[in-house]
């Protein structure tokens, strides 16, 4: 029982309602307490004090994640390690068994080097977990119009970002996988060939035995989420992400909030 040894910091604008009721009941439900914070996007600064004494657990957006690692008190209840939560560190651990293993990683600096025809098409995305803008397909002629236009004035991009350039790929179902400990804690279904399309009850076994047996060789951090597809019959990682600011598509959020605060009990060894 965690009672009064828990409690979660949730950022309150950007969870939406009905999230943000069944994560707060299951908090509550498991013994912990739930406290929310507001926080204005792209916020330099993260005004906070506790005095109760509680490990905290932070959710929110990468913002208030990345702020929170700072912060005294509240870095305690972050899950991240800005070295691991890499796609290239992906690659480098998992290889062939990442998606995007051809990836080119490069920085935002560098765009305008390359030399690329102007339509051949891409899978653009951060190398980092900063979430400086989501993943989309382009022509190389709209990625360097986008990247130029946001170099220096998106707090996240800058001459230094770096950027991976992927192949297109031909992705049929996806989940998400909420991972404590190397073991799969939770998992979804969250899109079906590029549709939306939530199912809890579509998780084969053989997907989760995929992520466990990856998980034996390397994990970003103890507590973490990582993207699963399936592309022509073999399962591989798209990507993973800070638990901190990850969605859960689960309805039933009880099993996860109970793993959650066990580990963060355990680490403090209270």
């Amino acid at each position: 029982m965690v009672k009064n040894k828990v409690k979660w910091v949730i950022q309150k604008t950007l969870v939406g309602d009905k999230t943000l009721h069944e994560l707060s009941d299951a908090i509550t439900q498991s013994g912990a307490t739930c406290e929310y914070i507001e926080l204005a996007p792209f916020s330099t600064e993260l005004h906070y004090e506790s005095t109760d004494g509680l490990i905290p657990i932070i959710y929110g957006s990468t913002t208030f994640m990345l702020l929170a690692s700072q912060h005294e008190y509240l870095s305690a209840g972050v899950f991240f390690d800005e070295s691991k939560f890499l796609m290239s560190e992906y690659i480098m651990q998992w290889n062939s068994r990442v998606l995007n293993n051809d990836a080119v990683i490069i920085k935002a600096g560098e765009i305008n080097n390359l030399k690329f025809s102007n339509d051949q098409m891409f899978f653009v995305r951060p190398n980092d977990d900063s979430k400086a803008f989501a993943g989309t397909l382009m022509s190389f002629q709209d990625f360097k119009t986008m990247i130029n236009g946001v170099l220096n004035e998106n707090p996240f991009i800058t001459s230094d970002t770096e950027l991976a350039l992927c192949s297109p790929k031909d992705i049929g179902e996806e989940w998400r996988n909420i991972i404590v400990h190397g073991k799969v804690i939770s998992s979804c279904r969250y899109r079906f060939f590029e549709e939306t399309g939530i199912d809890e009850d579509d998780v084969p076994d053989a997907m989760i035995c995929f992520v466990e047996s990856l998980c034996k060789s390397f994990t970003p951090h103890d507590v973490f989420v990582m993207d699963v597809c399936e592309c022509e019959g073999e399962y591989f990682v798209i990507e993973c992400n800070c638990f901190n600011g990850s969605g859960f598509y689960n309805k039933a959020l009880s099993k996860i909030v109970i793993a959650v605060n066990a580990y963060i009990v355990s680490v403090h060894g209270i």
